[in-house]
């Protein structure tokens, strides 16, 4: 579903954007950024013991991790450190490449 980001009495919201109409100053957000969000926000509401049970896209939970663990220095398929600059790129478990080759 898509949604739009407004500033409503200087709270920003979300709001479903089939069911509002467009006004100046909202930033829309399209099916697949919604997803993406909903996904990183389920992630996170689990590790944090937020939500014993958030329902996260399976595929999408996992290319999230893998990046966010190559983007901090680790590899995306061992969780070994590898250094974070430049961005890693090969392992000693035999992993090489971008995020969609873990």
């Amino acid at each position: 579903m898509a949604i739009r980001l407004r500033v409503v009495d200087g709270h920003l919201v979300a709001l479903c954007a089939a069911a509002t109409k467009e006004q100046l100053g909202d930033r829309y957000l399209d099916d697949t950024v919604h997803h993406a969000l909903a996904t990183k926000f389920a992630l996170d509401f689990e590790s944090e013991g937020l939500c014993a049970d958030c329902a996260a896209d399976p595929v999408l939970a996992e290319i999230t991790r893998r990046e966010e663990a190559r983007e901090a220095g680790y590899c995306p398929n061992c969780n070994r450190r590898m250094g974070a600059e430049p961005l890693p790129t090969v392992c000693d478990c035999g992993w090489s490449g971008g995020p969609e080759d873990a």
